[in-house]
């Protein structure tokens, strides 16, 4: 039984399928959910204590000092 797209074509369509995963993922998924009160608490109390999250490498970050 051959399969139903040459392997080129096969390839092209993984490769457009995994860019469209990626691109809902990363365009609209990741974004409402960084706008849920779970991750929007965390990142006020930073702000309320003058750290910019966006700017914080992990060993910086306030639990690492226990």
């Amino acid at each position: 039984m051959q399969p139903l797209l040459p392997g080129n074509v096969r390839r092209l369509v993984m490769l457009a399928g995994v860019i469209a995963i990626v691109t809902v993922a990363w365009g609209f998924a990741l974004p409402r959910l960084s706008s849920t009160p779970a991750f929007q608490r965390p990142m006020q109390d930073l702000e309320d204590r003058g750290i910019a999250p966006e700017a914080l490498f992990y060993t910086e970050h306030p639990r690492t000092f226990r």
